[in-house]
């Protein structure tokens, strides 16, 4: 996963760069689809933004903002924002794919009532009798 951090207003510090990057490669573990994450740290007066902006599979894009007045705070907050979208959306192609597959599967042997089948060595058996 590519992972871009930049900022607005100010520089930031290789420690709070490292962090956002450790925490962001963490994503995903939600999803495999995602190929970049765009982190974006933001200072205003005394409060700290963060914008995740997160490009995955299917051509989705997944966007969290988090302000707080700690930096680290703000990320980690961004973070479970978006590790809530990421579940969330894998959850939902799980369940389109399940609904889909439960629909195209076959009945199952059963006669024109719904009753089961029988074996080939019953109807043997009942072919012997006549």
């Amino acid at each position: 996963m590519k992972i871009d951090i930049s900022s607005r207003n100010h520089k930031v510090s290789e420690s709070t760069k490292e962090y956002a990057a450790e925490k962001v490669s963490r994503l995903s573990r939600y999803f495999e689809g995602v190929h970049k994450c765009e982190v974006i740290l933001q200072e205003e007066a005394n409060r700290n933004r963060v914008e995740l902006i997160v490009s995955a599979a299917l051509g989705n894009t997944f966007v969290a903002h988090e302000a707080h007045e700690d930096m680290y705070a703000a990320i980690d907050l961004a973070l479970d924002k978006m590790e809530k979208q990421l579940r969330r959306f894998k959850e939902k192609l799980k369940g389109h794919r399940a609904r889909a597959a439960d629909q195209a599967a076959p009945p199952g042997p059963a006669g024109e009532h719904g009753e089961p089948l029988d074996s080939y060595d019953d109807v043997v058996r009942r072919m012997d009798e006549y």
